[in-house]
This record gives structure tokens, C-alpha cells and sequence, in this order.
């Protein structure tokens, strides 16, 4: 089925990714740089070796804005500033090094700017090198000096770095995980008005992570970061409202939240709101609206996107039914990490359903399931390993079974006691089997009720009891 899951994971969306990329904070304002718009004053200010003056104009011929648009001309002033020492120009000069824009691209030159910019306590650059030394990319990674490095930018009220730092504290990054110090830098730049701080805020509040849940505090923080144009908190917000969770469901305030956040390119908005139209694909134009946002974001690239339009394919409702596409989507989505589309990759592998059989593939990605935590793959990679693997994979498949029946998996119970039942003499042992029926039984599971109410009938495993088989047999029916 289409699955329905909002907020994936419990971790922060924050402006300061994983990935570096070196560009200039749009929120940070230079406190120092001229407020005079005077082109001629900055130019004479310049001539006479003003740093920010130099760096003004700088970023004027940089941007185009008053002036021709001339990056040699640019660099030329950057290098002026910069040999006075002035923070701004050296960390400007640093971004164009990095991303090879009017010079030869040179990294170490880039760091080694963008250090100099830090050493004098500027607040970008301090963030910048802390996510680089986050990163591991251009730099050795370095928790514990990215940490550092946020810590003092965000103590000079530099939101990209209180975001960065609440990250820190809330995956436990170069320092001991704290929710209420996540939650207090959170805040820092919420207050400042930073969409990404308020955004942050609000899921803390969403999720009583930091801070008592509140869902009024939620709502709020969402629609401060949804008027600035933040798609996570349009998202999260249609989830309230879809839910009603702390506001009155609104299918319809859903929707025109999610429809705002798909006019912003967000493919995980698509997705969101393809499955609302799925929800209510009765509507027929619903579906076809659905079918077409799964298309558009699986071209884009978005694997729960991949996962849900195989499913369309698979069952062949809203397009034509195509296993073979359907296998395909799953198989590209599992290789980019999808756990779902794992599974069904696997399952499509171990029956040979869209693919050619093939149980080493099938194997593969159950394996790569188990590696994304999905509980079942254990039962379903051990159950192959017994069934189709190699007399020599069967104590292994053994181990995956008992590790999955002994965390409650009431089929890898019922499974093992199959297993002890009918094995070969090497593993074959009636007793075994009933203790593993026994235990699914007892959990619920109908086919091991049924089974247990056979034993104790037959005497199998069991002394003969009829009373017992007869209480079974009740569970069964």
C-alpha cells in the first residue's frame, strides 16, 4: 500500500547541511560596510584605502549592483582588503577560490582565507570552517572543533551558527547530546527571525523534544517559518492539520499548504501531497493528480516517490499494470537507501515477480534492509537462507530467525518451529519445534495456534491433552 509517513526521522532540518557549500549568509549583514548607496563616496573612500570601502565595492562589481558587473575587477579590491587584514574581504576572497569564480578553483587557498577570516573572530567564516571541519571533505573531520567554531559564531548572534550548534547538541556532534541547549539555540534564531531557527523550534515543540510538547508553540513557529518561505515547516504544518494534532483537521488547509510548498520545488511536498490525493483516490482526477506528483518527483530523483509509483505499477491502479517497471522504481530507490523499496526489491528477487529469480540479489537487499533497521528483513533473510540457500547457509539463516522470533517476531517463531520440524536429521528435533510454535501460539500467530492445537491433540511433541488442544483450537477459530 501507499504509505503515509510525515516526519521521517527525528532530526532537525537545518540550513547548515551536511554537504559544504561555500556561500555568502544572505541573513548576515556586515555591521561595519557603508550605508551610503553613493558610488562615487565609496569609490573616493576606496582610492584612499578604506578597507570596508574596498570591500563595498568589491562586492558591488562582484554582484553587478551599481556598477558593470567586473569579478577581476572585484578580486583586485578583495586582495586590497584582505592585505589589511579585514575579515569580510578575506572570507569573500575565500568563497571565490572555492568555487573557482574569476580565479583557478584552489581549496587550500580557500581554507587558508577563510582560517585567517575566522582567526579574526568573523562570524561566517567561523561557521563556514566549522562546517567544513564537520563535513570531513576539505578538511580531516573534526566534531569537536566544529563545535567550537559554532559556539563562537552563534555567541555573536550569527543564526547559521546557532542552528548549526543546535544540531550539534541534538545529534550529540563534538559534544554530549542536549536536547534543552538544541532547543535554546533553536530559539536564539528564531528570534532573530531566522525560517530555519523557527522551523527548528517548532519541530522541538512538535515533538516534545527539549521542550514540554506544545503543539500551539508548534503551530506557531511553523507559520513564522512558512511565511518565509520554509517548505519543511509547510510540510509539517499539513501534517497537523491533516491529523489534527493540536489545530482542527483541515484536509483542505493541508493541501493548500502543501500545494504552496510544491510551487517552491519541494519534491517531498509532491509526495505528501500525492499521497493525500491518494488517500482520496476514489475521486478519480484525484489519483490522476497523484499518479502525475509521484512521476514528477520520481524524475526528480525522490525515492519514497520511486517506492509509491511501483506500487501503482505493481497493482496497476491509476497507470497500467507493469511489475517490470515497478521492480525497476524499487531497485533504483533501494540502491539510494529506500529500506521499503529494499524489501520489495528483495521479495521481487526471491520470487522472481518483475525480475529474473535471483537469490543473491534477493539476499543483498535484505541485507541492506537490515542494515536500515526494517525488522522483518531478518525473519525474511534467515527464512531464505533456510529455504533456498546452501546446506551450509542454514545455520546462519538459523541465527537470523531466532534473533528475530527472540525480539518477538511471531512468524520467525512459527518459522523456526517449520524449520526444527521438518529439517534434515542435522537440525530436526520435535521438541524444539513445539517451543517455537508454542511461542507463536501464545502470541497470537493463527497458523502456530492451530498447529499447537494438533500436537497437543496427537501427543506430537507434547504430552496428549485435550483440554489443550481444544483451547487452541478455540484461539485458532
Amino acid at each position: 500500500m501507499i504509505v503515509f509517513k510525515w516526519i521521517d526521522r527525528v532530526i532537525i532540518y537545518l540550513l547548515c547541511g551536511r554537504n559544504v557549500i561555500m556561500v555568502m549568509s544572505d541573513d548576515y549583514k556586515e555591521k561595519e560596510l557603508l550605508k551610503t548607496n553613493e558610488i562615487s563616496e565609496i569609490q573616493s573612500a576606496a582610492d584612499n584605502g578604506d578597507l570596508i570601502a574596498l570591500t563595498e565595492l568589491a562586492l558591488m562589481y562582484e554582484s553587478g549592483k551599481g556598477v558593470n558587473k567586473d569579478i577581476k575587477k572585484a578580486i583586485e579590491l578583495y586582495e586590497k582588503a584582505s592585505k589589511g587584514n579585514y575579515a569580510p574581504a578575506l572570507y569573500k576572497l575565500s568563497l571565490l577560490y572555492y568555487n573557482g569564480i574569476g580565479v583557478d578553483e584552489d581549496r587550500e587557498m580557500a581554507i587558508l582565507l577563510c582560517q585567517c577570516a575566522a582567526d579574526l573572530k568573523y562570524a561566517p567564516a567561523l561557521t563556514l570552517l566549522g562546517k567544513t571541519f564537520r563535513a570531513g571533505e576539505d578538511l580531516p573531520r573534526n566534531y569537536k572543533k566544529a563545535y567550537e567554531l559554532f559556539l563562537l559564531a552563534a555567541k555573536d548572534n550569527f543564526v547559521d551558527a546557532q542552528n548549526a550548534l543546535a544540531d550539534m547538541y541534538f545529534n550529540g556532534l563534538g559534544t554530549k547530546v542536549n536536547y534543552l541547549e538544541a532547543a535554546k539555540w533553536c530559539t536564539k534564531a528564531a528570534e532573530l527571525g531566522d525560517a530555519s531557527g523557527a522551523y527548528n523550534l517548532a519541530f522541538l515543540y512538535h515533538q516534545g523534544i527539549g521542550v514540554d510538547k506544545n503543539y500551539d508553540a508548534a503551530k506557531k513557529y511553523y507559520e513564522i517559518a512558512c511565511a518565509k518561505k520554509n517548505v519543511n515547516a509547510m510540510i509539517n504544518l499539513a501534517h497537523m492539520y491533516m491529523n489534527g494534532e493540536g489545530v482542527a483537521e483541515d484536509v483542505g488547509k493541508a493541501i493548500n499548504l502543501l500545494k504552496e510548498a510544491v510551487e517552491l520545488k519541494s519534491t517531498a511536498a509532491m509526495v505528501r501531497l500525492a499521497e493525500i490525493y491518494y488517500r482520496y483516490k476514489d475521486n478519480g482526477e484525484y489519483l490522476k493528480k497523484a499518479v502525475e506528483l509521484f512521476k514528477y518527483a520520481a524524475d526528480a530523483g525522490d525515492n519514497r516517490a520511486k517506492f509509491n509509483l511501483g506500487i501503482l505499477y505493481n497493482i496497476g491502479e491509476g497507470v497500467d499494470k507493469d511489475p517490470v517497471k515497478a521492480a525497476f522504481l524499487w531497485e533504483d530507490a533501494a540502491n539510494n537507501g529506500n529500506s521499503e523499496a529494499q524489501m520489495n526489491i528483495a521479495s521481487c528477487y526471491e520470487d522472481g515477480h518483475g525480475v529474473t529469480e535471483n537469490f543473491a540479489l534477493a539476499m543483498k537487499y535484505y541485507s541492506m534492509a537490515i542494515e536500515n533497521g526494517v525488522k522483518d528483513a531478518k525473519r525474511r533473510l534467515g527464512f531464505l537462507y533456510c529455504k533456498k540457500g546452501n546446506q551450509s547457509d542454514i545455520p546462519r539463516g538459523i541465527e537470523l530467525l531466532e534473533d528475530a522470533a527472540n525480539n518477538g517476531d511471531k512468524i520467525a517463531q512459527y518459522q523456526l518451529g517449520t524449520i526444527y520440524e521438518n529439517g534434515d536429521d542435522s537440525i530436526k528435533d520435535s521438541l524444539v519445534a513445539t517451543k517455537w510454535f508454542k511461542k507463536a501460539a501464545d502470541n497470537g500467530y493463527k497458523y502456530a495456534l492451530f498447529e499447537m492445537a494438533y500436537r497437543y491433540y496427537a501427543g506430537h511433541g507434547v504430552p496428549q491433552h485435550y483440554v489443550n488442544a481444544y483451547i487452541y483450537f478455540l484461539a485458532y477459530k
